[in-house]
């Protein structure tokens, strides 16, 4: 390859890359950390790098079996903490930049593959205004996801690499698909390992499974990989037994059960979410005719068409089939769906101007200009998205206050947090930011569940109206500072 041409490649890669960060990482830091998951993984990191305790995840200083899943992200989580301190950037850089290498792989794919960066040009704007993906639970989160997709569309990509080149060093193809798949697993347990029955039917579609199947260096990496789950499941349960018994309840037994009635959803569901609840609009209209225009084209595109298309489908149906149902369980589909997108498009283009003379420069002009006049609209609209953060839940509220105050007056680092709940996993959220201020400030704030525990002259973050009533009637309360519904008072 010219040196020019290998530069431009590069020049454009980089474009990429930095159109594809504003997204990603703009205003990463709001909203406050979300209750639920990305608060426990939050809170198993923040211990995490606290303790040091690599393998046993913590919670209030107590093993906690909420988070099953090995620690491959709250490694990385709490190596960010150590490196940034505890905050919302911290927990949610893993994800972001996951995601943003998750684009790398679409480009270079697409690039050393296919021959033709466009694909993955087209297919990053899609998956960086894709709804579904550039949200919280994904790539801007602090939850597992956005890196268990990268790891999936690493080894999956390098597997469609294999299966339409047919390189002579299969060895090492395997090798490194085997280090994929764990560390897949490392990220998310065997959510990690679900593309593989699709991998299986795209290397059917390209004639390639009986070969596969007859050599003994691919039983050797699946054992290997087999052997390496099992081990960390075993060693796990050494370190503290009844981790295994929920590891089966909350990860296998769903796949048939319905283990948690709340979020049973009809067959259909993810569906619904692409298309309805605008997951994957305006994407999704372009699927069918992005699929019939790869095909269309003789040799590796029409293979490779063929094989996104049976592997998003195993995956699709896979999702479907339990009772349980959770939006981000699609989102492993988007950059393959992307690419898919990526190649029907350039395809488009390509037939469009055969029928056009005219220097090659006007056909790339053509090329950027389709760009600009489709994804301007939903690369804004994301934007939108991302600055406008929605309500905030209730049991988000004294949270968010810990984190105003910790922000515009750091000197305020002695208060209690009167906040009364049946549920412990409510307080995970304000658990959170209570410790950063402890242990990385020297704070001492101290959450107390009943006026009770309070006495004459503490200062008191209180939320609830049910709370600041019973104050009212044991003290008399001075308000000192106020954010929303949250106010800081004294007692006196």
């Amino acid at each position: 390859m010219p040196n020019a041409v290998r530069s431009r490649s590069a020049l454009l890669v980089l474009a990429c890359l930095l159109i594809a960060a504003v997204p990603l990482f703009y205003q990463l830091t709001d909203p406050a950390i979300f209750i639920w998951d990305e608060a426990i993984y939050a809170n198993n990191a923040l211990e995490m790098a606290l303790d040091g305790d690599p393998i046993v995840l913590k919670n209030n200083g107590a093993p906690s079996l909420y988070n099953t899943k090995p620690p491959l992200v709250i490694w990385l989580q709490a190596l960010s903490i150590q490196l940034l301190g505890p905050g919302e950037l911290a927990i949610r850089l893993p994800s972001a930049l996951a995601a943003l290498l998750t684009v790398l792989l679409l480009l270079l794919f697409a690039h050393r593959t296919l021959g033709d960066l466009r694909v993955g040009i087209v297919a990053t704007l899609v998956l960086v205004t894709t709804a579904g993906y550039v949200r919280n639970h994904v790539a801007r989160s602090g939850d597992l996801d956005a890196v268990l997709i990268f790891w999936i569309v690493a080894y999956s990509l390098l597997a469609f690499h294999y299966l339409l080149k047919d390189p002579p060093r299969y060895r090492t193809y395997f090798n490194w698909m085997g280090l994929g798949l764990v560390a897949a697993f490392l990220s998310k347990s065997v959510a990690g390992w679900m593309p593989l029955l699709g991998l299986a039917g795209a290397a059917l579609v390209a004639g390639r499974l009986g070969s596969i199947l007859k050599k003994s260096h691919f039983y050797s990496v699946a054992f290997g990989v087999l052997g390496l789950a099992v081990g960390y499941y075993l060693w796990r349960e050494s370190l503290g037994a009844g981790y295994w018994d929920k590891v089966f309840f909350s990860e296998f037994q769903r796949l048939t059960e319905n283990i948690m009635p709340w979020h049973e959803r009809p067959f259909g569901f993810y569906a619904t979410n692409m298309w309805e609840r605008q997951f994957f609009t305006p994407h999704v209209y372009l699927l069918l005719p992005a699929l019939l225009l790869a095909a269309w084209r003789p040799g590796e595109w029409r293979t490779l068409s063929g094989m996104l298309l049976v592997f998003c489908l195993a995956y699709f149906l896979l999702i479907s089939y339990p009772p349980v149902k959770l939006e981000w369980y699609a989102a492993p589909l988007y950059p393959f769906l992307a690419l898919l997108i990526g190649m029907g498009w350039c395809r488009a283009l390509d037939l469009g101007r055969q029928r056009l003379p005219g220097a090659r420069a006007w056909r790339q002009v053509l090329f950027y200009l389709s760009l600009i006049g489709f994804f301007s609209l939903p690369y804004y609209q994301t934007l939108q998205r991302i600055r406008t953060t929605g309500a905030v839940d209730p049991l988000e509220r004294e949270g968010q206050a810990i984190r105003h105050w910790r922000a515009v007056m750091p000197e305020l680092k002695s208060y209690r947090v009167l906040m009364s709940t049946p549920h412990p996993e409510h307080l995970d959220q304000l658990n959170f930011y209570r410790k950063a201020v402890n242990h990385w400030e020297g704070g001492n704030l101290r959450h107390v569940g009943q006026h009770a525990e309070l006495v004459l002259g503490d200062t008191v973050l209180c939320c609830q109206r049910k709370n600041l009533d019973s104050l009212r009637l044991r003290f008399r309360v001075e308000e000192w500072r106020e954010l929303g519904d949250c106010k800081l008072w004294k007692l006196r």
